[in-house]
């Protein structure tokens, strides 16, 4: 039998609309209430951010 190493739950969160000149503390700054960030991808062309932040149980 294989182990399956476990993975904490998360959610994604995708902003746009975004102004070209949004900062990486920015972008923290707006996820924060949402629980912890495990990473995001700031996309500055399209003005959009994929962030992934860890589910609080």
């Amino acid at each position: 039998m294989s182990m399956v190493p476990y993975v904490l739950p998360s959610r994604v969160l995708h902003i746009r609309g975004l102004p070209a000149d949004t900062s990486e503390t920015e972008i923290v700054k707006l996820a924060m209430p949402f629980g912890p960030i495990a990473n995001f991808v700031l996309t500055k062309k399209t003005g959009q951010v994929r962030i992934r932040v860890f589910v609080c149980a």
